[in-house]
């Protein structure tokens, strides 16, 4: 990556965020342009674009922060629900090149839309996909 992101440069301390938790390995801040009170970001403070590219220590570390930021989270808001978001990559979303995690604090009526429209599954598709990911996964 020829230029670090706006993340690498939070960690860093080059650009100010609202902190919530930081440990050696992740840090947990406010997103700037919250879709709900209290939506927030869990990152690792190296920066990889893609999970598959995260050490599996640093991303067993991330996902310890996502629980407990997301417990402190909705005990501070009075609340339980919560979605949780990765966007792996620009096709599916991905805005900053820096793994992130999303947590979006729920309140009930709160209009935030999570569906998408279902498809059917064909189940010859099913078996032959079913089949190429258990053949990848035992390479």
């Amino acid at each position: 990556m020829s230029e670090d992101s706006i993340f690498t440069k939070i960690v860093r301390g080059d650009l100010p965020c609202y902190k919530l938790f930081e440990d050696d390995l992740t840090l947990a801040f406010l997103d700037i342009n919250p879709v709900s009170k209290g939506h927030c970001l869990v990152i690792c403070k190296e920066e990889y674009q893609y999970i598959e590219d995260v050490p599996d220590e640093m991303l067993g570390a991330l996902i310890k922060s996502v629980k407990r930021v997301g417990q402190a989270m909705t005990t501070a808001l009075g609340g339980k629900d919560y979605n949780l978001i990765v966007n792996n990559g620009p096709i599916a979303g991905q805005e900053v090149p820096h793994v992130h995690f999303h947590i979006v604090p729920r309140e009930p009526g709160d209009g935030l839309r999570t569906g998408w429209k279902q498809g059917k599954l064909n189940n010859d598709e099913a078996k032959d996909l079913a089949e190429s990911v258990r053949k990848a996964l035992s390479n």
